[in-house]
C-alpha cells in the first residue's frame, strides 16, 4: 500500500489577520465553477487590468497609466527604464552619456494571470546597450539586456504591484525606472531611520560651489510626493535609493541597481580587474509597488501599506491540536497606526516573564496609543535603549497608554504575570 501526494498551490481571499496575531484557516478543495471575470480584470489584450479602486492602462510603448478612481487622478507614461553609464563609485555617481530609454524599444505584452482574485501582466523588453563605458563614449551598442517587467494587480488592493527582472550582460551602468508624477510638489518625503524625511523639491542654486550635491537620497521602505490632496508613493523590497527629478513632471526615479568599476583600494596597492561583484552581472529581480494615496504618508496611509507590502503574513500547516487558545486573536494591540513597532523581543538580562517593546513616533506631532495585550500584564516600565529600567506606567481606565513626541523613540518592559 502506498500514499500519494497531492501539493497546492493556493490563491485565496481571506480576511484581515489580527496584527501581531494569527487566525486558522482550513482548505477544502472543491470543482472549479464558472470562469474567471475576464472583463473585470485584464481585458483588450491585457492592456487594461481594473479592481475596484485602480485602473491600469498599458501603452504601445510598454509605458502604462494608473488612474485612481477614488480621487479620479491619472498618472501617465508610468514605467519606463533609463539605462546610463557609470563613472563613479559606491559613494558618488557620474553619468555618462548616451542615456537608453525603454520607449524607444518594441515591447511585448502577455497576460500570465486571470482570475478572480487578481490579474498578472508582463511587459518584456530587449534594451540595446553599451557592454562597457569605452562603448558607450564611442556609441556603440553591441550587448542586449532583456528586462521584464510585471505588473500585479490584485482585488481590493490600494496599490498595484510591480516586479522587473533584469539580466544583466554589461559594466559600469546604472539602471532606474521612472514614474512620472505629475504632482507640483514642494516636498517629497522618504522613509528613514526611526523617521521619514521631507527635503524640498526644488533644488538650490549651486554653480559657484566646489562639490556639487548629489539628489539620489536613500529610502527604507517607501518614498513619494504630494501636492494638495494627491499624493503617490513607491513602495520597495530592499531598494535603497532614489531622485525627484528636476523636471516639470516630478518624475520620481527609482535605481534598480548601479554598476561601477572604481575599487577602493586597501593599504597596498592590487589588481581587482577580475572581481566583478560591483557589476551586478547575470539575472536580479526587484520587487516594488506604486501607491495613490489622499494626501501625504500620515493621511494616505503609505506607512502601513508599506509595511504590509514588505512583511506578509506567514503560513504554516499543523494538525488537530488540544490548546486553549482562540483561533482568532492578537498578542499586541495598538490603535493609532501612527505608532510604529520597532522591536518585540526578550529582554537583555533573561528575566522571567519580563520583555522588551520598542516604539516609536515618525510623525510631525505627538501620538498617543492604547496598547492591549492578550496576556496578563504586571506593570509596565519605561527603560533606555540599552534597557536600563525608568519610570512605571500606570493603567488609565483599565488600559495601558503611551505618548510619544515627534521622532521619539519609547523602549518598554513588559513584565507579565507568571
Amino acid at each position: 500500500m502506498y500514499y500519494k501526494m497531492i501539493r497546492y498551490r493556493i490563491l485565496a481571499d481571506m480576511p484581515a489577520i489580527p496584527s501581531f496575531g494569527l487566525r486558522s484557516f482550513q482548505a477544502v478543495p472543491v470543482l472549479q465553477q464558472g470562469t474567471p471575470p475576464v472583463r473585470f480584470l485584464a481585458s483588450k489584450g491585457g492592456r487594461i487590468i481594473e479592481n475596484e479602486f485602480l485602473r491600469v492602462e498599458i501603452g504601445d510603448n510598454g509605458t502604462f497609466t494608473l488612474i485612481d478612481k477614488a480621487h479620479e487622478t491619472r498618472y501617465s507614461g508610468l514605467g519606463y527604464f533609463i539605462d546610463e553609464g557609470e563613472a563613479g563609485h559606491a559613494w558618488v555617481h557620474e553619468p555618462v552619456k548616451p542615456f537608453g530609454d525603454s520607449r524607444l524599444s518594441t515591447s511585448f505584452v502577455t497576460i500570465r494571470e486571470n482570475n478572480w482574485l487578481r490579474a498578472v501582466v508582463e511587459v518584456e523588453y530587449e534594451l540595446e546597450i553599451p557592454e562597457n563605458l569605452d562603448e558607450r563614449r564611442h556609441g556603440i551598442h553591441s550587448a542586449v539586456m532583456p528586462v521584464t517587467l510585471t505588473l500585479t494587480l490584485s482585488k481590493g488592493s490600494r496599490r498595484l504591484d510591480l516586479s522587473a527582472e533584469v539580466d544583466n550582460p554589461a559594466e559600469d551602468h546604472r539602471l532606474r525606472i521612472l514614474f512620472p508624477t505629475g504632482l507640483y510638489a514642494k516636498i517629497h518625503f522618504a522613509e528613514g531611520q526611526f523617521d521619514v524625511v521631507e527635503r524640498p523639491v526644488q533644488r538650490p542654486d549651486t554653480s559657484d560651489w566646489v562639490e556639487q550635491p548629489m539628489y539620489d537620497y536613500p529610502l527604507y521602505h517607501f518614498a513619494g510626493v504630494k501636492a494638495g490632496k494627491k499624493g503617490l508613493s513607491i513602495l520597495v523590497d530592499g531598494l535603497k535609493e532614489y531622485e525627484i527629478m528636476d523636471d516639470t513632471n516630478h518624475t520620481l526615479a527609482l535605481t534598480l541597481f548601479r554598476a561601477f568599476h572604481y575599487v577602493i583600494q586597501p593599504a597596498s596597492k592590487q589588481d581587482y580587474e577580475e572581481d566583478k561583484g560591483s557589476q551586478c552581472l547575470g539575472k536580479s529581480v526587484y520587487r516594488f509597488a506604486l501607491m495613490p494615496h489622499e494626501g501625504d504618508w500620515q493621511t494616505g496611509g503609505v506607512y502601513a501599506e508599506a509595511m504590509r507590502k514588505n512583511y506578509p503574513p506567514v503560513f504554516f500547516q499543523t494538525g488537530r491540536t488540544r490548546g486553549k487558545l482562540k483561533t482568532d486573536f492578537s498578542f499586541l494591540e495598538l490603535d493609532n497606526g501612527n505608532v510604529i513597532v520597532s522591536a518585540v523581543k526578550e529582554s537583555d538580562d533573561r528575566t522571567p516573564n519580563t520583555y522588551i517593546l520598542r516604539l516609536y513616533n515618525p510623525a510631525r506631532t505627538r501620538q498617543t496609543t492604547f496598547l492591549d495585550f492578550a496576556f496578563p500584564v504586571k506593570n509596565i516600565e519605561k527603560t533606555t535603549l540599552e534597557e536600563n529600567t525608568g519610570k512605571k506606567l500606570r493603567k488609565r481606565d483599565g488600559k495601558w497608554r503611551v505618548t510619544l513626541n515627534s521622532r521619539e523613540i519609547m523602549t518598554l518592559k513588559i513584565i507579565t504575570k507568571s
